[in-house]
């Protein structure tokens, strides 16, 4: 998806792209830690710290809450089509890799 964030972005703009695409990644892990430990708060709700099962099992259920929502935001990918990002490979494909021909001289 990083790459694609750069698809329509002019060169003379590329730079300032790029500033702004690596303050989004810092600010949704941000978002990402802050709602982890919200999440994991609530299933803790009144456990006593000193039953370590009942706070093993609360923080097992956080992270299963939160794989559980990584796994629905993840649907926004299935919006990509066949063509998003031909405009990065200008829609060729790789050239072929071309083997070197030795002549012999015939006699």
């Amino acid at each position: 998806m990083n790459t694609l964030a750069y698809a329509d972005v002019e060169q003379k703009d590329s730079s300032m792209a790029s500033t702004i695409s690596s303050s989004f990644q810092q600010l949704s892990m941000s978002f990402g830690l802050a709602s982890g430990t919200l999440v994991t708060q609530w299933f803790l709700g009144k456990v006593p710290q000193t039953d370590h099962r009942l706070v093993t099992q609360a923080i097992h259920h956080g992270f299963l809450t939160l794989a559980g929502l990584t796994i629905l935001s993840s649907a926004v990918f299935w919006r990509l089509k066949r063509t998003d990002g031909e405009t990065i490979s200008r829609g060729t494909a790789p050239p072929p890799t071309v083997e070197p021909v030795t002549v012999t001289p015939s006699d």
